[in-house]
């Protein structure tokens, strides 16, 4: 008997006994599968394209990415810019602000639209990370309703800043607990939040800061808040690192990415911003 006959005979088997959709192989569901990618957006420069996502494709719906490094390298400013590009391609962009640090003037001199963006701020009457993810899905399943094919973008800046349910009972809000409840929450939303945004095409970007490891002497100094679920759940993972800051103000900055499910990883794009010009120039980093 040939692994055709007995892949064929197995998946009879596994019907009779758990249904007809419980056991299938890949080709059986070419286009169908919640894990394949149904939209993508180019962002016109080939670089960016492969660092978050795929070359030839672009960037991704329906995955998390990750894009994390210490302050002042430029992380707010890259997704600044991609939500303004999704915007140009004719997509529908989202920004949840949890620093409530948004400037509409410095939005648009990355190319956002304010009168297009969709922007939700973490105050009292969003206040946490739970509602957060609640809010995203009713928008997203309102947006789907009306709309199958438009591209979906949604931005949150930062995971840190975003308080949790616990956190906010309880009665000590001290670094520690903050930590231990953000990673906690993550861990539980996560896995249901990723299936969501699989199935309803959406793209999500988390914008994410660095702690310093203490003690560690070799190997990696720095590592992310909220516990290893980000790190497990992201399709996409890229670090933001400043190579130079100039006497203007402008810095130069390189994106790497660092895990990537959908094309070659550790890719790197080298990108110039200007504060009263936005994003110059991006291109490929030399090796």
């Amino acid at each position: 008997m040939n692994n055709s006959d007995i892949i064929s005979k197995l998946k009879k088997s596994v019907a009779s006994k758990y249904g007809a959709d419980a056991l299938h192989t890949p080709d059986e569901l070419d286009g169908v599968l919640d894990s394949q990618v149904k939209l993508w957006i180019k962002t016109g420069i080939p670089g960016l394209d492969g660092v978050l996502g795929s070359e030839e494709k672009g960037i991704p719906s329906g995955k998390l990415i990750e894009i994390y490094g210490p302050e002042g390298q430029g992380k707010s400013s890259l997704l600044y810019y991609l939500l303004g590009l999704v915007q140009k391609q004719g997509g529908i962009a989202g920004l949840i602000d949890s620093e409530l640090s948004y400037d509409p003037a410095r939005g648009a001199l990355f190319g956002i639209d304010n009168s297009q963006l969709l922007l939700i701020n973490i105050d009292d009457e969003v206040g946490c990370l739970e509602e957060v993810f609640d809010r995203i899905e009713y928008i997203s399943k309102e947006i789907r309703s009306k709309s199958d094919d438009v591209f979906l973008l949604w931005g949150l800046d930062t995971v840190y800043a975003t308080p949790t349910l616990d956190a906010m009972k309880a009665s000590s809000y001290k670094d520690a607990v903050r930590i231990a409840a953000l990673a906690r929450a993550l861990s539980q939303s996560l896995p249901r939040f990723c299936q969501f945004i699989a199935k309803q095409k959406v793209g999500m970007v988390f914008i994410n800061q660095v702690r310093e490891n203490i003690g560690v002497m070799f190997g990696d100094q720095y590592k992310t808040p909220g516990g290893m679920a980000l790190k497990h759940h992201t399709s996409i993972r890229a670090i933001v690192k400043r190579k130079r800051k100039h006497q203007s103000g402008n810095i130069d900055s390189t994106v790497t990415n660092v895990k990537n499910k959908l094309a070659n990883p550790f890719g790197s794009v080298e990108f110039k911003i200007d504060q009263k010009k936005g994003i110059l120039e991006i291109k490929k980093a030399k090796k």
